[in-house]
């Protein structure tokens, strides 16, 4: 019998909790402390996935994120605790797992100094290596190539840097609507949903008209003057 996510998600967020805290208590180290935390980050993901519509009664983001991060940091600490010579399957997800940290630590200093402090067969990568070609769109401002990039993430990897799209967005259109400031100047709308990874025409439209451009007939006009926070 199917169960309501949010179901699922408060029984088994209550138990992973009490898990980590026993090992904690405990120092374990090993194999299975590895498993059991790239479970949780995987869960964290998939019910921020799920349950992000729903109301904050129901699903708190600013929690399961919380307890992401502290899970992530966990595991990263887990994978340098013993040499990956001594055991090796402990390293055979890591690579997704560092990408996932760079990912929904977007942009942040301690995030890109831990990856550069990697050795450098991890950051080469794929993963890791479009992890932080993304960090560095972002930080150029470069957001044509971030959101091409952006569409090449795994479903986890979307997750984790999900958080970071909608304020990426409107940077964005905030940049276009300076540059192509012109009352000669029409921008497609369809073009634009594509540019910044919308799969639906109307999600564009609804977050230009929240900050004051006008579409018209499938097209945009961009004024400087228009623009609001």
């Amino acid at each position: 019998m199917d169960r309501d996510w949010a179901v699922i998600y408060e029984f088994v967020f209550d138990r992973l909790r009490a898990v980590r805290q026993d090992m904690v208590i405990q120092s374990l180290a090993n194999l299975d402390t590895v498993y059991i935390l790239e479970e949780c980050v995987r869960f964290y993901l998939t019910s921020m996935d799920r349950l992000r519509s729903r109301p904050i009664s129901v699903f708190d983001p600013t929690i399961n994120n919380t307890h992401l991060q502290e899970v992530i940091k966990q595991l990263l600490v887990q994978y340098d605790a013993v040499p990956p010579g001594g055991t090796k399957a402990m390293h055979q997800n890591r690579t997704e797992f560092e990408s996932i940290y760079l990912l929904f630590n977007l942009n942040h200093n301690e995030a890109l100094y831990h990856f550069l402090s990697l050795p450098s067969d991890i950051r080469k990568q794929e993963v890791c290596e479009r992890a932080w070609q993304i960090n560095m769109a972002a930080i150029d401002h470069n957001y044509v190539r971030l959101f091409r990039l952006l569409n090449q993430l795994s479903l986890l990897e979307s997750s984790a840097v999900h958080r970071h799209v909608l304020p990426l967005q409107c940077n964005t259109l905030r940049q276009m609507n300076t540059a192509y400031s012109s009352k000669a100047c029409k921008f497609s709308l369809s073009e634009l949903c594509a540019m910044i990874g919308h799969t639906s025409s109307q999600d564009t439209r609804s977050l230009l008209v929240s900050h004051g451009v006008k579409v018209t007939d499938g097209c945009v006009s961009f004024f400087k003057s228009s623009w609001r926070e």
